[in-house]
């Protein structure tokens, strides 16, 4: 499945991180969903790419991933030693 990243997904994703009033480069944010994309799609067939929210708590932060998947994959269990 062919990485695509809506413009909407884009300006949502702009717009929280300005708002937050942190720096992260959207070279940041396209890499983390790039990675999220590459482990999830192991797992899931998914429908599209995750979208990642980060925000600004005190002094933390809260990082939400929201994917939508069309089924789980199956997979094998690996033998305990």
């Amino acid at each position: 499945m062919k990485k695509v990243t809506t413009k909407k997904e884009l300006v949502r994703l702009k717009n929280i991180i300005e708002g937050d009033r942190f720096l992260v480069k959207e070279d940041y944010v396209d890499l983390v969903v790039s990675d999220l994309y590459e482990l999830l799609k192991d797992y899931f067939e998914l429908k599209e790419v995750p979208v990642l929210t980060i925000l600004r708590e005190r002094d933390s932060y809260k990082i939400t991933v929201t994917a939508n998947a069309n089924r789980i994959k199956s997979f094998g269990v690996l033998p305990k030693d």
